[in-house]
Order: structure tokens, then C-alpha cells, then sequence
């Protein structure tokens, strides 16, 4: 009764629904791809002319900031989770200090009310994540 005997492979068995979720996002792209095709060729043609203005009008510093502060954020998320693994601590505390960085980057009239409602957001917000995720749905975050 060999067929009745299930073996898991644990190195690869977390990557099971992952592919199945892959693999369906690709097909439902190229259907949407093929079924909207003549729309996606008049938008390229349009893109051309609005892509000079757009990077005309490209903030640098902002652009440079979020870019700057998302490789920040995966990196220190990243060691962290050495110091303090499967317990979702380096998660919590670069989302915290990443939503904080990234909402006074943003934020271009910075009133005290303004930059103190950010803050209070930017801690408030993955603590509810991590909460909910870690503590009542049991889920290992990084």
C-alpha cells in the first residue's frame, strides 16, 4: 500500500502555493494582455510624448528618498532578523521607522499636528500588522 504513504519535502514544500499563485497571476497577465492589446498599442504610442514631461517634472529628491529607503528597509530588515529571528521583531521595527522615514519624506507642509499624526500612523499601522499576522493568525514574519 505504497500509494497510501505521503512524504513531504520540508525544503521545498513551503514554495507549493506560492508557484500555484505564480502560475495562475501569469496566465490571468496574458489573457488580460491578449484581450486588451489594442488598447496597450495606442497607450505605447501615447507614452512617448508623456514620458519627456514626466521626467521633466520627476522630483529627484523624493524619488531618490523612496528608492534609497526601500533598499534601507530590505537590508536592515534582513539583519535584524538575525538578532531576532521568527519573531517578527525586525519586521515591527523597520516597518515602523520605514513608514515614519517615508511619510516626513512626503510630507511637504510639516506643521507639528502634521508630522505627529505621521508618526503616531507609522507606529500605530504595523503594529496592528504585526499583531494580527504574528499573534492572532500565528504567521512567522521576517
Amino acid at each position: 500500500m505504497e500509494f497510501l504513504r505521503v512524504t513531504i519535502d520540508f525544503d521545498q514544500s513551503h514554495l507549493f502555493f506560492p508557484r500555484i499563485v505564480g502560475w495562475v497571476l501569469v496566465v490571468l497577465l496574458c489573457l488580460a494582455l491578449v484581450a486588451r492589446r489594442r488598447e496597450l498599442v495606442r497607450a505605447a504610442a501615447g507614452l512617448r510624448g508623456s514620458l519627456g514631461a514626466a521626467i521633466e517634472s520627476l522630483d529627484l529628491k523624493t524619488f531618490g528618498g523612496t528608492i534609497g529607503l526601500l533598499i534601507a528597509y530590505i537590508v536592515v530588515m534582513d539583519r535584524l532578523s538575525d538578532v531576532w529571528p521568527n519573531t517578527g521583531l525586525s519586521f515591527l521595527v523597520c516597518s515602523m521607522v520605514f513608514m515614519a522615514s517615508l511619510s516626513l519624506l512626503y510630507l511637504h507642509d510639516r506643521t507639528r499636528r502634521k508630522v505627529a499624526l505621521a508618526i503616531v500612523c507609522a507606529v500605530l499601522a504595523p503594529f496592528v500588522v504585526w499583531y494580527a499576522l504574528a499573534k492572532l493568525f500565528f504567521l512567522t514574519l521576517p
